[in-house]
């Protein structure tokens, strides 16, 4: 009869193993070896701090590399031994340095800057050899996706706690193998339990995991590419801003902007303000001079968002608000009450536009910039698409803008010339810039209509003041401020929780389950809409197949353009790596009178081998489950490292806070 063989552990230094223990699992966290061992005696050779840990058993023979001592005990009653704490070579993963920002959106845009572009392959690829990973033999991420981008800033931080988060949001986990690779695993995807003919005690049961009743991935606020339109406004003395008719410096009507202003080929050159205001109260000197400058500095220059116009203004008609596509999307209502119930009450205000707040700050960029497709890597950085100016104003002498285009010729529909994308010529061709939290666009030159341009439109002149009869009215003005829109991006807030609107794709999980639903958010994924008029009749150009941005319904004939199939793509991945989480499954955990050679992967969460002197070796291997319950939680060590990272984020923040203070007192 042969014998039956022992297993056996070995270490630089340490002799006399009386038994050894150690398991492995998935994560980052340093796996630990429990060796207890006689005494060493001072001619003893000592223990090595760091070393090869080596398990045998038969033919099967594992060497640990790079593995380092963290701790020796010595008991304290019973025979006098040793407690040896060997760390496996993830030790080293808590250490090592990775700086760098990747899929950052362009300033004021919705797209990713094309030279920090790198998939989640790629970034993991970065993190592994941070890691001090530089063959590729010792390291598996194909699982990584190389179509999917997300935003990293890393700042001196620590590649493995890094390579984790991006794995959590993945729906991947790390595997650490005897031979020191690693690999990045599905959860729930791997092996069977090995089954070597000295399997002892298998034990299978059924995972229920409690689950939430839905999944709702929700994206970045929704964006809409609009056209708003502007009011004169300008600053009172009191320095409030104010509609231009509403202004205590008004002009009367027997002089309303001819006597105030002697035009030039293209601006005044002075602005006469009378020295009294609209009540008849005279200015002293210095307020009379005050006055003049906020006319001239505001005065036709200063133009405010029109919420009204732009709230009653229909989407498909003139890019207005009313109509906005994807805003009483059903689904995008349930997140009203963050329970997933629909939310029917009061359904009409649940969408209404009623203060300047709920579509500010203005987004100075364009949503139209990003039909080219985010993953031609041929394509050099685009051209940022800037938000514009665009109406009727005087152009100086030989301006064709204010005697070729009257207000209802501005239909977009009726007349696709009309759109600014089409007619360069509607486009404010001179400096402004946008007060994006107050809405109000500032021009660098004042912008005006000559009246006598519109004279037998006196119904578009907008109440100045007031006039005794039409006739005067046509009489009496001479210019009129300018007719402007600006084309920008907007948010949409709710007018009582001011919470941003967004797309939401939502999924089943347990019907029955009391819990709310679980909500995924992206904040780098924003659904967009614009309406793309037309140069002419006759068929359009189809959009390139890669183009993120298509028309809506996939036809070309649609004036509504939007991204919705590409951030349902991208929320379908997310919802399944979700749903493999809380996936039932069926854990087992098997003890063998042996070693096994076993490698973790999504399902072979842990293998723990067992050494005592004089007895059989044993080896415990658990699929979908763990089994050392004196070890961490594969959720409690990924809780463990994000505090960590907390509180090294913390101690950053103070350390900031307090160099400030430093800098004050100085």
């Amino acid at each position: 009869m042969s014998s039956v063989p022992y297993g056996s552990f070995r270490y630089p230094g340490i002799e006399g193993v009386v038994s050894a223990r150690y398991t492995r699992s998935l994560g980052i966290q340093p796996g630990v070896a429990t060796v207890t061992i006689a005494p060493l005696q001072p001619d003893d050779k000592p223990i090595a701090r760091y070393g090869d840990m080596e398990w045998s058993y038969g033919r099967i023979r594992h060497v640990m590399k790079d593995c380092a001592v963290d701790d020796i005990s010595q008991s304290t009653s019973g025979p006098t031994l040793w407690t040896v704490y060997i760390l496996d070579g993830r030790w080293k993963w808590q250490m090592g340095e990775i700086s760098g920002e990747y899929n950052y959106k362009r300033e004021g845009s919705g797209d990713i800057e094309f030279r920090s572009r790198k998939n989640c392959r790629e970034l993991a690829k970065l993190l592994v050899e941070a890691m001090g990973y530089t063959d590729a033999k010792m390291y598996d991420i194909d699982l990584m996706p190389d179509n999917r981008y997300t935003h990293v800033k890393w700042d001196v931080d620590i590649p493995a706690v890094k390579l984790q988060e991006l794995c959590n949001k993945l729906g991947f986990k790390i595997a650490y193998q005897f031979d020191g690779s690693l690999s990045i695993v599905e959860p729930g995807v791997g092996e069977a339990l090995p089954d070597n003919g000295t399997l002892v005690s298998p034990q299978y049961s059924v995972d229920a995991v409690p689950q939430p009743r839905s999944y709702i991935f929700t994206a970045a606020p929704t964006q809409w590419e609009v056209d708003i339109p502007l009011r004169p406004v300008g600053m009172d003395i009191d320095n409030m801003v104010r509609s231009i008719q509403n202004l205590s410096y008004r002009v009367y009507p027997k002089d309303l902007m001819v006597k105030g202003y002697e035009w030039t080929a293209t601006q005044p050159q002075s602005i006469v303000i009378p020295s009294e205001n609209s009540t008849g109260r005279k200015y002293t000197k210095e307020q009379h001079e005050h006055v003049k400058s906020l006319a001239k500095s505001t005065l036709f220059r200063w133009y405010k968002v029109d919420l009204e116009k732009f709230a009653s203004a229909k989407w498909s008609e003139a890019n207005g608000f009313d109509g906005l596509p994807g805003l009483k999307n059903d689904e995008e209502r349930k997140v009203g009450d963050n329970t997933g119930k629909d939310k029917d009450e009061d359904a009409e205000t649940e969408f209404s536009l009623v203060n300047l707040e709920q579509i500010l700050p203005l987004i100075p960029t364009l949503v139209r910039e990003r039909e080219t497709s985010l993953f031609d890597k041929k394509l050099e950085t685009p051209e940022v698409i800037r938000a514009y100016v665009w109406g009727k104003y005087y152009k100086g002498s030989g301006g064709s803008v204010n005697t070729s285009h009257n207000v209802e010729c501005l239909s977009l529909l009726s007349n696709p010339s009309s759109d600014p994308e089409n007619n360069e010529a509607l486009k404010y061709n001179r400096g402004f810039s946008v007060d994006e939290t107050t809405g109000i666009v500032k021009l660098s030159d004042p912008a005006w209509i000559n009246a006598s341009s519109v004279r037998t439109k006196v119904k578009e002149v907008p109440d100045i003041v007031a006039f005794d009869s039409e006739e005067e009215k046509d009489e009496k003005i001479k210019i009129l401020p300018a007719m402007l829109w600006i084309r920008c991006t907007i948010n949409f807030r709710h007018k009582d929780s001011m919470r941003y609107w967004r797309h939401l794709v939502s999924r089943d999980g347990d019907r029955y389950s009391p819990a709310p639903p679980m909500f995924i958010l992206r904040d780098d994924i924003e659904a967009g809409y614009y309406r793309k008029v037309p140069a002419g009749a006759g068929p359009q150009p189809k959009p390139d197949e890669e183009a993120q941005y298509k028309p809506t319904n996939n036809n070309t004939e649609d004036l509504t353009w939007d991204n919705i199939k590409h951030v349902e793509d991208v929320a379908n991945y997310y919802l399944d790596q979700k749903e493999k989480e809380f996936a039932i499954n069926t854990p087992a955990t098997a003890s063998y009178a042996s070693f096994v050679d076993v490698r973790l992967d999504g399902a072979i969460n842990q293998v723990s081998f067992s050494i005592t002197a004089g007895r059989e070796s044993t080896c415990v291997v658990s699929r979908n489950t763990e089994h050392d319950l004196e070890q961490l939680s594969y959720q409690e060590k990924v809780k463990v490292a994000e505090d960590a990272a907390w509180a090294r984020e913390l101690i950053r923040f103070q350390a900031r806070q307090s160099r400030r203070k430093q800098r004050d007192k100085r």
